[in-house]
């Protein structure tokens, strides 16, 4: 008879897109319970849309401060997460960008060889995650 051995697991990169969301957050809890082996590494990537986009619309205000207030939303968002992978003792890294969040997302996808993508919500509010599931 062999003596028993756990499995052996080979390190993998794992990336997770949040959007700080309870859903999201919720996601993200249980993968690091469900999906994690202690040798991975977690990257979390947190895309905001360009303020740019929306700094011309704003009829009163400054679209500089506008910007400045969403670049430190977006850092908030991705730090609550990474604060939970620190208590955890999680290898991992984090990337903050600016832009379109699908073309990101996947850029970041083909560019980082990953052996797993995470998403913990597609941005849709409950009643429209409800009908389209």
């Amino acid at each position: 008879s062999f003596p028993h051995q756990e499995p052996i697991t080979m390190p993998r990169k794992l990336l997770f897109a949040v959007d700080g969301s309870n859903a999201c957050l919720h996601a993200f809890l249980w993968a690091m319970d469900n999906v994690h082996n202690s040798d991975d590494h977690w990257t979390i990537i947190h895309v905001y849309e360009d303020p740019a986009i929306y700094a011309e619309n704003l009829i009163a205000g400054d679209p500089k401060a506008f910007a400045q207030q969403v670049q430190k939303h977006a850092e908030h968002v991705l730090s609550t997460f990474e604060k939970r992978l620190l208590e955890k003792k999680i290898s991992h890294s984090t990337i903050l960008k600016g832009g379109s969040v699908k073309e990101e997302i996947v850029r970041e996808t083909e560019t980082g060889k990953y052996q797993m993508l995470l998403i913990g919500s597609r941005g849709m509010g409950g009643v429209k995650r409800a009908l389209i599931g």
